[in-house]
Parts: C-alpha cells; structure tokens; sequence
C-alpha cells in the first residue's frame, strides 16, 4: 500500500509541471484585436530590430516552439504563427531569446544542443533497458539480473532528467533576461497582459522542468 501511494504522488508530481505548462499556454492563446502582431510577425519584427540576419522564421508542426541554432531558424507552433495572442508574441520573445543568446555567445548555449541529444540517448536506452528487463530475468532465471537491469533503466532515466535540468538557466536567460524586456516595452501591453506574460514566459521556460521530470517515468516513454 505504500508503495502503492509513494507510486501515485511520484507520478503526480513528475505531470503536474507539464500539465500547468500547457494550461498557462493554452489560457492566454486566444487572438485578441489589441495585439498588432501575430507570432510570426513578431519573431521577425524582433529579428529585424536586433538585426539578426541569418535568422529565418517557419512553422514547426512536429517539433514545436524552438530555435534551431545549427539552421539558425526559429520554429513556432502553426497556432502561434498566425495568431494575435499574448501567448504567441510571449513565446515569440522566447525563442528570439534563445537566437539572442546564440549571436552573443552566450555562456552554455553552444553545449545545450550536445545535452539535448545526451538527453535522447539516455532517454531511448532506459527505455530499452526498461522493456529488457523483465526479458532477462525469465532467461537468467535470476531475479537480482533482473533488478540490476531495471535499476540501470532507472539510472538512465535519471541521467537524461539531469542533463535536461543543465538547460534550465540557459531557458530563464532566454525568458526574464531577454523575452520579457522586449515585452516590457511594448506600449499597448498593460501591467496586467504583462502580469500574464510573465507567467507564459515561466511556462516556456519550465518546459525543461516537466521533460525532465517525465523522463523518470518509464511508463510515460512507453506510450510515446
């Protein structure tokens, strides 16, 4: 029974962060006439203010909101593209952000691309190991072979949820340091729109926090 429960709040606590995430996102997504852009505009209105001219805009339909600094591309999601929202312009601001940080060197910056892949690796071999175990203790006959293989799953899980946490920084510079100054500037947003942005910047930022977070739930790997 204990085990039962320690199971079910480990889960909670690993979803709640990604369920938040995407509720902030979702409840200030809705267009609204005040707002003179629409992400994509923008994405390049901030490129061409700090004159970022190897950067390009396009929609990113799979992979959603990011900035590709090997195609020195920022992808948003097609809603974001062509909506007039305060979520759309917020994590426009963000993934400019990150162009920003990528065009003045920012410190880590360069290494968050190697982590992100180190990430998927230790992700897709827990995942591996995970489905092995189970598999290697009916062969071996050992249930011990079968635990250490579940506990190296674990570990990997482990090792991909800190790595993604080394971005964690890298992604509140991109949010508080850069995004929302732009944002502060903006004359038609009002102390309240801007109360809210702070929140949706959090949310892009704490995007990290729940795939880290997920990657230490086997189960939630599988259904992907």
């Amino acid at each position: 029974m204990f085990y039962a429960i320690f199971a079910l709040l480990f889960l909670a606590l690993s979803t709640l962060p990604g369920l938040w995430t995407r509720w902030t996102l979702s409840r200030y997504s809705k267009p609204r006439k005040d707002i003179q852009y629409t992400g994509e505009e923008f994405a390049k209105a901030l490129i061409s203010k700090f004159k970022l001219h190897d950067v390009s805009v396009e929609a990113a339909p799979d992979n959603g909101d990011h900035y590709d600094p090997t195609d020195k591309v920022v992808r948003l999601s097609p809603d974001r593209m062509k909506t007039n929202s305060l979520t759309a312009i917020a994590v426009a601001a963000h993934e400019v952000g990150h162009a920003l940080q990528d065009a003045t060197q920012y410190p880590g910056f360069s290494a968050s691309g190697k982590v992100r892949v180190a990430a998927h690796h230790f992700r897709q071999m827990g995942t591996w190991v995970f489905v092995l175990a189970p598999v290697v203790a009916l062969i071996s006959k050992n249930p011990i072979i079968g635990m250490v293989t579940a506990g190296i799953a674990l570990m990997s899980y482990f090792l991909s949820a800190a790595v993604h946490l080394f971005n964690l920084p890298i992604e509140f510079d991109a949010s508080f340091k850069r995004a929302l100054p732009i944002l502060e500037d903006c004359e038609y947003l009002s102390e309240s729109d801007l109360k809210a942005a702070r929140k949706i910047l959090k949310a892009a930022a704490m995007t990290y926090v729940a795939s880290a977070l997920l990657n230490i739930v086997p189960l939630g790997r599988l259904r992907r």
